[in-house]
């Protein structure tokens, strides 16, 4: 973390970058957000340090989803200083009807470093959950 704190309007166009990579599924160029020594903790899978290290697990792992149709809405966020929390949902294709659909939440704490970059990323969500619905979207015809 910096002493900085970066101008507000600067944070949120890198945080508006940040989601657009994401919900295109841009993993590559997601993994470029990332300054040389940033961190991602994703807690199930576990923790990377610089781009090559994020890319080289992030392609692979939301590779297979690229084309599954799942989405990734984001129902808030908050900054406060460099920090950026926000809650999303992993959304799969609804495709048997069902009310609900098939989804999960999670909550991501970014710290944003300047230049466009980040320094930190975590993911916090809860594992059994996301697969009690990865295994009933694959049991309702779900696919990759």
């Amino acid at each position: 973390m910096t002493d900085v704190i970066h101008p507000a309007a600067e944070i949120e166009a890198a945080f508006a970058h940040q989601r657009m990579l994401n919900d295109q599924q841009r993993w590559a160029e997601y993994a470029d957000l990332f300054t040389a020594d940033g961190v991602y903790v994703e807690h199930e899978m576990g923790t990377f340090v610089g781009p090559d290290a994020i890319r080289e697990w992030i392609i692979p792992c939301m590779e297979p989803l690229v084309h599954a149709g799942w989405e990734y809405p984001m129902e808030w966020k908050v900054i406060d200083g460099n920090r950026v929390i926000f809650k999303w949902r992993n959304v799969l294709p609804n495709i048997d009807g069902r009310d609900g659909g098939f989804e999960f939440a999670g909550v991501t704490i970014l710290e944003y470093a300047g230049g466009g970059k980040f320094s930190f990323q975590e993911d916090i969500y809860n594992m059994k959950e996301c697969e009690a619905v990865m295994a009933a979207w694959f049991a309702a015809g779900g696919r990759f």
